[in-house]
């Protein structure tokens, strides 16, 4: 027996015959759910977009110049710079009291500064320390002249002796480079002459007066002792001492050694029957007079009238002779009179 009811479809439940199914709780859930992570992830991929746009406008498309630029060695600069992903320019180089020589002193843009990559930096290479003028130590201590030349920022040298007739023993004469030239300090060292004094002159064999004065014109004091050799001319020098190159300093004393003559009568500047003027008395002729400008009035009048002259003083003021007459290296009487001039 035909049963229509067995081909009928099934009711769905909640609804009537030939209805969509009805979504439950669950179902509605889950779907707010998933299009508020589709929602999430695109404002992230978005804010990832933002940043990076951010980003590289504010920093990203930007370096930074390294620190401590300044004072590198130019080739370990320029080796940073290249790691930085930065271009490089060596400038014109300049003198820098803050980099040695050989180094960078400067960059531009400096050390630290925000530069766009593959931006170009100019290194500036350092020739060494702003030049300066040489101090004058001359006529000073060896000491002092060390001490003043570091305090102006140079290194001291080669240290030199040379015998001078105007420079005290142990005092500096100059220097090299000399005073007043503008160097760097890291051009070199600075060498000092330091006097080893005046060189006693060889005067054996010469005449007595002539050797006197040639000493004493030095600034020397002179002792003379006599002695008898029949054998060397009369009234010459026979020894002396210290020996010839010896080095002196003004106001030594030297000795020499003088034949004696034989006279009737030897007084002073007098002599009388001696055996190198035929016999004749009175005064001796000429002598050459000491040149004594430049010395203090004791000393030049010590130094003439131990040469056998009387002295004049002249002038107002100073202990310093400034002239004389007659002159140095003039011949004059002995016992005449040499007129000084004092001055300040």
């Amino acid at each position: 027996v035909f049963d229509p009811s067995a081909t009928a479809p099934a009711s769905v439940p909640g609804g009537p015959e030939g209805a969509p199914p009805r979504r439950t709780g669950a179902d509605r859930a889950l779907g707010a759910l998933t299009g508020r992570y589709v929602l999430i992830a695109i404002a992230a991929v978005a804010a990832v977009i933002l940043g990076w746009a951010v980003w590289w406008q504010t920093s990203g498309q930007y370096d930074h110049v390294p620190d401590r630029i300044v004072g590198m060695r130019l080739t370990d600069a320029k080796s940073k710079l290249r790691g930085a992903g930065l271009n490089i320019r060596v400038g014109e180089a300049s003198y820098s009291d803050r980099a040695p020589k050989g180094t960078v002193a400067a960059s531009d843009p400096p050390g630290g500064a925000r530069v766009s990559k593959g931006q170009t930096v100019t290194l500036t290479p350092s020739l060494g320390k702003t030049p300066r003028a040489v101090p004058d130590v001359a006529g000073g201590s060896l000491d002092d002249a060390k001490g003043k030349l570091k305090d102006a920022g140079f290194t001291i040298g080669d240290v030199r002796r040379q015998s001078s007739q105007s420079v005290a023993k142990d005092k500096v004469m100059r220097t090299d480079p000399p005073a007043g030239r503008k160097v760097s300090p890291d051009e070199g060292p600075v060498d000092i002459v330091v006097s080893s004094g005046m060189t006693m002159p060889n005067v054996v064999g010469r005449n007595t007066d002539e050797a006197v004065n040639t000493l004493r014109s030095m600034g020397l004091k002179v002792d003379t002792k006599k002695r008898k050799d029949k054998d060397r001319p009369a009234d010459t020098v026979l020894e002396q001492q210290p020996d010839a190159g010896t080095g002196l300093s003004r106001g030594d004393r030297v000795t020499l050694v003088v034949n004696q003559r034989d006279c009737l009568v030897d007084l002073g500047g007098w002599h009388f029957g001696c055996d190198n003027n035929g016999g004749q008395g009175g005064q001796d002729e000429q002598l050459p007079v000491p040149s004594v400008t430049g010395q203090s009035v004791d000393d030049a009048t010590s130094a003439l009238e131990d040469a056998g002259f009387k002295v004049k003083v002249q002038g107002f003021g100073g202990d310093v002779v400034r002239a004389q007459w007659p002159t140095g290296g003039a011949q004059a009487a002995r016992d005449s009179t040499v007129t000084i001039v004092r001055g300040p």
